[in-house]
């Protein structure tokens, strides 16, 4: 479970503690991705946002966009940097 602290911009983690957050898809949180893709519009983020293989698929086909059908497959979830860290490592990357 992580916990959103809006006063500070940091989440909580009962398994990582304190940590900036990350945001998955909930594909990639449930451990249901086969691919891990993520957004490289910011280079200075050590955790951009990140989707499965299914969610790339779907965006591709609308056009390499994120629109807003597109956006209502993700399930975005909140995670800590900790947890986002695992899926990572456990998820091949997608991206080539």
């Amino acid at each position: 479970m992580t916990d959103d602290d809006p006063r500070t911009g940091r989440v909580r983690c009962a398994t990582h503690g304190d940590s900036a957050p990350a945001y998955v898809c909930g594909h990639l949180a449930r451990g249901d991705g086969r691919a891990f893709f993520h957004a490289d519009d910011d280079p200075g983020n050590p955790r951009p946002d990140a989707w499965c293989d299914a969610c790339e698929r779907l965006r591709v086909a609308c056009g390499g966009r994120w629109t807003e059908e597109a956006e209502a497959s993700l399930g975005v979830r909140l995670l800590c940097g900790g947890c986002y860290d695992g899926i990572r490592a456990r998820v091949p990357s997608g991206m080539g």
